[in-house]
């Protein structure tokens, strides 16, 4: 299912769940329920028995309904009374080991029959997809021994706090989505596989933020985290400003889907592409400020920002999907002259305003040794960082274990690298100018490709040529780049791979 799609569904349940009467939403419905129950219990056997070919019944005792494959119960359905629901820890003689995917959550979105508060019994390994979605309970207790919990297992619940035990090894996509007042999740301690900070759960490493409660007021998120995973943000209504960390790469699917009250924000250098539905439904969305690194914005990402004022594009060649902005209205694109995003404005009726990227280039200082040998360069430092011609670097590669061919392709704009391939000359490589001048220096337009895929250099046009930041190039190639404050030298090393 679309995530989009998922997204909007949920959305539209939890509206639905808030705004109808339970009587109402209660009239008609429970027939219906108690044979589409049923049916889902034969449907579940059936699949069971005929495709996995394993030992599978389903039975029913003292209210629950349940299927048992290969010795172990998971409870598919009820007939008890909703209200304070104890899940037994044996159905049939069987050890309860799983809670079915959406047992509760129709219940307590369409029916209106309350689940105030629920106990699962130390056996339990696994909780569904949507097993407790929209259940009004604020607290529930997670048994050590669970392993593993489902998509929308507790989404748009009432719960305040959630303590996750060192036994779970899974936790799926947006679990607690949508739990406007949980405000924190603990992760016990021994945990392997997930830690948590400021109340918002990570990875074990650290580098992927999975879920922020949506109750948070703010957050920081410190530098080492690479990845926010979709819908890590979801419904987070109460927050106003999410300062990302220049060390993130990427972002999610819908990550921030539903940020009501999020004002700005600016994504960092490094992030390659901001995808389908990310910031939808940030109504509060003033401003925001997108770097020369990405490359793509999704379809529906600002979905109805409807307070959008700006949004700056650094990237000259960036694609922007069908719908990107859809519902947003006389807001002002600023970006490059000629660039897609002055294309795209045109093309929408929107206001264009052409912003200079110019930097000032200082002639480089530093000597350079290439495996040991000194090479004369025209090179260039900006903003602490030294830029060379391409062409430079591909002819003293050239070679070695690291050559690369590098072509132009002007019909597409566009620079071809091609690794293990010898360079082929077009004249002028390594000329050295003299120059103790300082330059403008302007973002390149054109887009870099190596061995056919788009790479994220940065790169800067000086007196009519393309200088590349010389460890964005030995990272795309690996090969080693070193730094001597001593004697103010420069390394290249094609004998070792590249590191940060």
């Amino acid at each position: 299912m679309p995530r989009l799609y998922q997204a909007i569904k949920r959305q539209e349940a939890l509206s639905f769940a808030h705004r109808a009467s339970f009587t109402e939403r209660k009239k008609g419905v429970n027939f219906m329920h108690t044979i589409k129950r049923s049916l889902g219990v034969l449907i579940t056997t059936a699949i069971l028995i005929s495709i996995l070919g394993i030992s599978a019944f389903a039975a029913e005792e003292n209210g629950f309904q349940y299927t048992v494959t290969n010795g172990e119960a998971e409870v598919t359905g009820y007939t008890v009374t909703i209200g304070a629901v104890t899940i037994p820890d044996t159905l049939g003689g069987y050890p309860v080991t799983g809670i079915g995917g959406w047992l509760f959550a129709e219940d307590g979105c369409y029916e209106g029959v309350e689940l105030t508060s629920v106990s699962i019994p130390k056996s339990v390994k696994s909780i569904g997809e949507g097993a407790f979605m929209c259940c009004p309970i604020t607290d529930i207790t997670l048994p050590q021994g669970l392993e593993s919990i489902g998509e929308y297992a507790f989404s748009s619940t009432g719960l305040t706090n959630i303590f996750i035990p060192s036994s779970v090894t899974s936790i799926d996509v947006d679990a607690f989505g949508g739990c406007y007042d949980l405000t924190n999740i603990t992760v016990e301690a021994g945990n392997t596989n997930y830690k948590s900070s400021g109340g918002a759960l990570y990875n074990y490493a650290g580098t992927t933020l999975i879920s922020c409660p949506a109750g948070l007021t703010g957050i920081t998120i410190s530098n080492g985290v690479k990845s926010i995973t979709e819908s890590a943000f979801e419904g987070c209504a109460n927050i106003t400003d999410v300062i990302l960390p220049q060390t993130l790469t990427n972002i999610g699917g819908g990550a921030f889907i539903n940020c009501t009250s999020l004002k700005s924000i600016s994504i960092p250098q490094g992030v390659t592409k901001i995808g389908e539905s990310t910031f939808n439904g940030c109504k509060d969305l003033i401003n925001a400020s997108i770097p020369q690194s990405v490359t793509s914005i999704g379809g529906y990402a600002f979905n109805y920002c409807t307070s959008l004022k700006s949004v700056t594009i650094m990237n000259s060649t960036l694609t922007i999907e069908k719908y990107a902005f859809n519902g947003c209205e006389n807001f002002t694109i600023c970006g490059l002259v000629g660039s897609t995003a002055q294309i795209y404005a045109v093309a929408n009726g929107l206001q264009f305003v052409a912003i200079s990227v110019g930097k000032t280039a200082a002639p480089t200082k530093s000597a350079v040794l290439v495996n040991g040998s000194s090479v004369a360069f025209q090179a260039y430092n900006i903003d602490g960082s030294n830029y060379f011609k391409l062409r430079d670097l591909a002819k003293v590669l050239s070679g070695t274990a690291k050559q690369v061919e590098v072509s132009w392709d002007a019909a597409n704009n566009a620079i071809n690298m091609t690794t293990g391939k010898a360079y082929t000359s077009v004249g002028g490589e390594l000329a050295v100018s003299g120059d103790t001048v300082n330059k403008a220096a302007t973002l390149t337009t054109s887009k870099v490709y190596l061995n056919g895929s788009v790479i994220t250099v940065t790169a800067y046009n000086i007196g009519g040529n393309n200088y590349f930041k010389l460890r964005d190039v030995a990272a795309a190639i690996n090969f080693g780049v070193t730094w001597n404050g001593t004697t103010n030298t420069i390394g290249i090393d094609t004998s070792t791979g590249y590191t940060a």
